[in-house]
């Protein structure tokens, strides 16, 4: 897939969007306000770029489930915009290895729903003996 492509599928429409970052953007509009390996995430240009800077959301609109759900599932997002249950889908590229391990290996985080990997590290408790006794 090219970098920093979205999809877009609006309600009730049969026509399918791409998106495509123009170059230079992100330096203009956030200069130094977001670390460089964050900002070109399709996660990091959805959410700040999209629906902050142009549909004006704030953190309580995206934290909102009734205004912006996530689906793993792109066949889901786009029955969802199909059928008229959301305004729009908006389908990205999933983020790569690489992008999360330099994003670790910098100390960040990960910004929310960027993270989703399957199959998922079975949770557990796990027990080391720290003494010999």
């Amino acid at each position: 897939a090219s970098k920093n492509i979205i999809g877009v599928l609006m309600k009730g429409s049969m026509k399918f969007y791409l998106l495509t970052l123009k170059s230079g953007v992100m330096e203009q509009v956030f200069s130094n306000e977001l670390p460089e390996a964050l900002k070109y995430l399709d996660v990091t240009i959805l959410t700040h770029l999209i629906f902050i800077e142009i549909f004006g959301f704030d953190n309580s609109k995206l934290d909102n489930e009734n205004i912006i759900t996530y689906s793993s599932s792109e066949k889901r997002a786009v029955e969802a915009a199909l059928s008229g249950e959301c305004d729009a889908s908006f389908i990205l590229n999933p983020t790569k290895i690489e992008q999360v391990r330099d994003i670790a290996n910098k100390g960040l985080i990960m910004p929310r729903k960027s993270t989703y990997f399957y199959p998922k590290v079975i949770t557990g408790l796990v027990m080391n003996k720290l003494s010999r006794a």
